[in-house]
């Protein structure tokens, strides 16, 4: 490849880091870091140090050198880890192709009959798990519906099938997108022992829609002529609701 080839390869790989509105920030910059060691030949391989030295210069930011003589990577690897102080290994680490659940809102979505939920500030959470698609969600309580969590929860542990099937991935990988050359599966498995490959939709492939379930008063048409009865009678039905949202 010329020199003329690899500055177009460069340029071309870089405008698709930089259109990608997943890569931003220090991620941006080790993409573009690896993308001139391939593309453009700046070093010899692709490494840690290398990206680091390309992406962050030759002093860490956090401070220490890059390389030091007489030193392996793994040395300088060992290093930094005791001293929390490698931006580069923890910055891919995030881009971990995997699922990511949802945050925990801290809201009580204990049912009630007038508001749909409780809305309160939660006290009792846990993560339950989608059956039929892998999917977690967060069922939270606040001090007054205890009875409430404990029951739901219980009641949904009992309906758990003898396979339950692994939700497709949702996070991270965006490096990968645009750079195949590396071996990202065997890179993950070093940044974090305990990754596991996660099932990937197929190209063009839509997801099922997130069923959000919300307990909500069903909708009376207006009876001006009868009183409401008490609140006590009425009955809440289960609404889901599809969140079509995507990844």
């Amino acid at each position: 490849m010329t020199t003329r080839e690899q500055e177009l390869a460069l340029a071309q790989r870089v405008q698709r880091l930089v259109a990608d509105p997943r890569v931003t920030g220090a991620l941006l910059g080790a993409g573009v870091a690896i993308a001139a060691i391939l593309d453009a030949g700046m070093r010899d391989e692709v490494t840690l140090g290398s990206i680091q030295d390309l992406a962050l210069g030759p002093q860490r930011t956090t401070g220490g050198p890059v390389t030091v003589p007489g030193w392996s990577e793994q040395d300088l690897t060992a290093w930094y880890t005791e001293r929390h102080l490698d931006p580069i290994r923890e910055l891919l680490r995030k881009d971990i192709r995997r699922y990511q659940p949802p945050a925990a809102t801290r809201i009580c979505q204990a049912p009630m009959p007038r508001k749909g939920r409780c809305g309160r500030s939660s006290t009792r959470s846990t993560m339950l798990t989608d059956w039929t698609t892998g999917q977690r969600q967060w069922c939270e309580a606040c001090t007054r519906h205890l009875d409430w969590w404990t029951t739901f929860t219980t009641e949904h542990a009992r309906g758990k099938p003898d396979i339950v099937p692994q939700p497709y991935a949702n996070a991270g990988g965006a490096l990968a997108r645009h750079v195949p050359e590396i071996d990202w599966p065997h890179l993950w498995q070093q940044l974090d022992p305990h990754w596991e490959p996660t099932p990937e939709r197929e190209p063009g492939q839509s997801g099922p829609p997130t069923l959000q379930a919300i307990t909500s008063e069903p909708t009376q048409p207006p009876k001006p002529a009868r009183a409401r009865p008490p609140a006590s009678r009425r009955v809440a039905r289960l609404v889901l609701v599809a969140d079509l949202s995507g990844q």
